[in-house]
């Protein structure tokens, strides 16, 4: 079963019936790759991502997901995810236009790319 609709995810189901998500592989409509994030490192969006991939390499990253440049930088005490080592992904809300990202822990990198729907 495959349910689309403008505000989910395309979900589909492998053959156990678990629920995974479709990709239609296409090229990025931007990318982001950034070894040194040891203060507050933002990305601004572009208009047209729906959906994000990031890879944390190294060490964790706190993440802080944002509808403007501007308000409370990202930190420890002020964060949407905590992102472990290795690839999340993620829809975003139609008002999220910046992401802001700083290491847990010394050495952290990040790679983003952007898809659109």
């Amino acid at each position: 079963m495959i349910q689309k609709n403008k505000k989910f995810a395309e979900v589909g189901e492998t053959s156990n019936m678990s629920s995974v998500p479709l990709w239609v592989l296409t090229d990025a409509v931007a990318t982001t790759y950034d070894s040194t994030i040891s203060a507050d490192t933002e990305i601004e969006l572009d208009a047209d991502t729906a959906m994000v991939s990031i890879t944390v390499l190294e060490a964790p990253v706190f993440l802080k997901a944002k509808t403007a440049t501007a308000g409370t930088a990202v930190s420890s005490s002020n964060f949407s995810r905590l992102l472990s080592i290795g690839q999340h992904d993620f829809f975003l809300q139609e008002d999220i236009t910046h992401l802001s990202f700083i290491e847990e822990s010394a050495g952290a990198k990040i790679a983003v790319s952007e898809f659109k729907y």
